[in-house]
């Protein structure tokens, strides 16, 4: 057999016929392989977006379950009854082991509400500051709704160190 042209020609041909060969084959493949690659990238990027949608979900359901919660610990604070006697008793008590003297807890009229009632009670005593610090810290520490409605503090000048409160606390129940 008689071999047309030189022979480094034809070794050039055969190579360009294999380079064209490679990239006819190689180009469909690796746009296909450009196409799956675009097609990672936008799944991704709508992965990230939900991923972020469920973070703001989760901090959403954690605020939702701590006002829950709370809410919870505010019905439980509001009774259904006034239960009267017992929360009197409570208050003198709470006076007497702060060392108050000259104790008065007394109730006033209902203040009937829609949804909830309100029993504003007049308390005063004479004691000193930190007793009557102790007595503050344990009303505020109730295990109920009662909020301090006038608060009035008087140094006596007839007795260094001596103090006499006078306030008004509405104490809040649900009627039964």
């Amino acid at each position: 057999m008689k071999t047309i042209g030189k022979k480094y020609h034809l070794a050039i041909g055969a190579a360009v016929a294999g380079l064209l060969f490679l990239f006819g084959s190689y180009l469909p493949g690796a746009r296909r392989l450009q196409e799956i690659h675009r097609a990672t990238a936008d799944l991704n990027s709508k992965l990230d977006q939900r991923n972020n949608q469920l973070s703001a979900l989760k901090g959403t359901f954690n605020e939702v379950y701590k006002v829950k919660t709370a809410l919870a610990s505010f019905e439980e604070a509001i009774p259904k009854d006034t239960n009267v006697g017992h929360l009197l008793e409570l208050i003198d008590q709470g006076a007497r082991q702060a060392g108050l003297r000259d104790r008065s807890v007394i109730p006033s009229k209902v203040l009937v509400g829609e949804e909830v009632n309100c029993l504003p009670i007049e308390i005063s005593f004479r004691g000193e500051f930190e007793g009557i610090f102790k007595f503050l810290r344990r009303l505020e520490s109730a295990p109920r709704v009662a909020r301090v409605q006038r608060l009035e503090i008087v140094a006596l000048d007839d007795s260094p160190g001596e103090l006499t409160l006078s306030m008004t606390v509405h104490v809040y129940y649900r009627p039964a």
